[in-house]
């Protein structure tokens, strides 16, 4: 074994973590692209529905469910 190849393994794990840590981050941005794009609109409209001029009520969809015509579609 000669000095070459105890560098070569020696750099080996720093270059495994410097591509966890490159992965961890690109799985974090993601994640954010995620959430801020997919579920943060599912959550605005979800906590719109639930309130009527600035009150939380099930008005609304106490509103929808008495008409026949959401039935119907």
């Amino acid at each position: 074994m000669d000095r070459a190849e105890t560098s070569e393994k020696a750099s080996l794990p720093s270059t495994l973590v410097s591509d966890r840590l490159l992965t961890w981050t690109a799985m974090g941005f993601l994640l954010a692209i995620l959430i801020f794009f997919l579920l943060y609109p599912v959550y605005d409209i979800c906590k719109l529905s639930f309130y009527r001029e600035g009150v939380l009520t099930l008005r609304n969809y106490a509103f929808l469910l008495h008409h026949p015509r959401m039935f119907r579609s």
